[in-house]
């Protein structure tokens, strides 16, 4: 039986199409820079810090931006995701829970004075879809 923290440190979490992929009209999408992406498509950080809340529930598309926070030391974590998804840029990966949007969240991926988008269930794109990042919550238009 799969636990929370199975989950959470999985680095190959299930994978659906992604070409093809078809979701609701009104599906969301976050662009988050790498290597925050791939850490959220790993299951590993199950929280994305934001400094606005928002009231959507439900499957969100994890755009990997094109930029790189060059300040992040994976190095310092016991696992990580593979080349592949960090590797990725400038493409929507795959799809995520957002849960809850809280401000006292006790993940260790919390940052103080941010909202806490409560993640969970990433399943990643066998191919994921090239697309332009946006700012805010978007609506992709995939064909």
């Amino acid at each position: 039986m799969e636990t929370k923290h199975d989950r959470e440190i999985s680095t190959h979490p299930p994978r659906t199409r992604g070409r093809g992929w078809s979701a609701q009209a009104q599906t969301k999408a976050l662009t988050v820079k790498q290597p925050w992406a791939a850490l959220i498509m790993a299951g590993i950080k199950d929280v994305e810090n934001r400094a606005w809340p928002t009231r959507y529930r439900g499957e969100l598309l994890i755009h990997a931006g094109k930029a790189y926070d060059e300040s992040v030391d994976l190095s310092a974590l016991d696992v990580s995701p593979t080349d592949q998804l960090l590797a990725a840029h400038g493409e929507i990966v795959g799809t995520v829970q957002l849960r809850d949007c809280v401000q006292d969240h006790s993940s260790e991926w919390a940052e103080a004075e941010q909202w806490h988008w409560v993640l969970d269930t990433p399943r990643l794109f066998d191919d994921p879809i090239p697309h332009r990042g946006q700012l805010g919550l978007w609506i992709p238009k995939i064909r």
